[in-house]
């Protein structure tokens, strides 16, 4: 055999060798994305890889919001999360915007469980929105009503 045929020869087999190395580290580098999603929770939940409850506060005048209805039909399309708690915290506000949260607040509740907890004052439409929940947890001193 000729130089030029080994030279042929010996390139080929360094390629190959250089493919299967590619593909281990390829392979060993996405199983260690794997695991590190299996460890670090935070980040499966970030992915909507685990099961997760969504958290709400509702402070201050309760005003009708396009970026809170937008934010609840993430909450009610996404299947990953399971339940959703409102913390109230609000002396109420408009009729439109309570009215606005108190639908939204419905539609979650027919498919997942929905808890409003009300801090120190939940009155108005902030007492209006919360009984839009299954399930409403108020300290014994809470101003709340209508």
């Amino acid at each position: 055999m000729s130089e030029e045929a080994e030279y042929i020869l010996d390139r080929r087999r360094m390629k190959n060798r250089l493919n299967k190395w590619r593909f281990l580290t390829i392979l060993v580098g996405f199983i260690a994305v794997l695991a590190f999603i299996a460890v670090d929770k935070r980040l499966a939940s970030k992915l909507g890889l685990t099961d997760q409850i969504a958290r709400i506060e509702v402070s201050g005048v309760i005003l009708e919001s396009k970026e809170r209805a937008k934010m609840l039909k993430q909450i009610a399309s996404d299947k990953s999360v399971k339940g959703l708690i409102v913390r109230f915290n609000s002396p109420g506000g408009t009729t439109t915007g309570g009215e606005a949260l108190y639908t939204n607040l419905r539609k979650i509740a027919k498919d997942r469980p929905v808890v409003a907890v009300f801090g120190t004052m939940a009155t108005s439409a902030a007492y209006m929105s919360g009984v839009a929940a299954e399930h409403v947890v108020a300290r014994g001193n809470s101003i709340t009503g209508s």
